[in-house]
């Protein structure tokens, strides 16, 4: 893979129109904050992030596809896919200051963005805007994280495959039944019956 200057700005102009979205920042200070950032290349299958990690960092994804799970009786658990244009950091050590219990690995080859998070808190403390948006980013996770684990708790099976479908029908031809299956909290029989049925 060609690591050129090019293509490090490439995707820093993706980054940059992703943090966009979260709120308005100056651009010296957006540049900044974005100036943190170094590709880095993982090739399918590498762990990213494992149990008791202590190297924190932001990642923003460029390309790839990344599986987000933990393991419970020896039973992985699939809690989320992260795909180009999304963020994912350790946040249970960030944020709990705790040791993080689960794996971020990559299902394709995986090019991110990558930052030592301690600085990217000094830069995000510097600014109020910057900070607004850091906030806003925190927010959205949250948010789809509480959806998630309400999708699962109160949701019958059809009802999760068919909001998965609605909006991320793509990773159908992107990661293993399984891995589905896992995430929708159903065995890989139950998703297999379900996809036969409703075709």
């Amino acid at each position: 893979m060609v690591r050129s200057i090019h293509n490090v700005e490439l995707y820093k102009g993706m980054l940059r129109i992703a943090l966009s979205y979260f709120a308005n920042v100056p651009e010296a200070e957006l540049e900044e904050f974005i100036d943190q950032f170094e590709m880095k290349f993982y090739p399918k299958k590498s762990v990213i992030i494992a149990p008791n990690n202590t190297d924190l960092k932001g990642y923003f994804i460029v390309r790839g596809l990344v599986r987000m799970y933990y393991i419970v009786n020896n039973t992985e658990i699939t809690s989320d896919f992260r795909d180009a244009n999304s963020f994912f950091l350790n946040g249970y050590k960030v944020y709990a200051k705790q040791d993080n219990f689960d794996y971020f690995v990559a299902l394709e080859d995986t090019i991110c963005l990558v930052a030592d998070w301690e600085q990217l808190e000094i830069i995000l403390s510097k600014y109020h805007a910057l900070e607004r948006m850091g906030r806003k980013i925190i927010e959205w996770h949250y948010t789809e994280s509480m959806r998630i684990s309400y999708n699962t708790l109160f949701m019958d099976v059809e009802q999760r495959y068919s909001i998965f479908m609605k909006e991320r029908a793509p990773l159908i031809n992107r990661v293993p039944l399984k891995y589905i299956a896992s995430y929708l909290g159903i065995a890989k029989e139950t998703l297999s019956r379900l996809r036969n049925r409703i075709k």
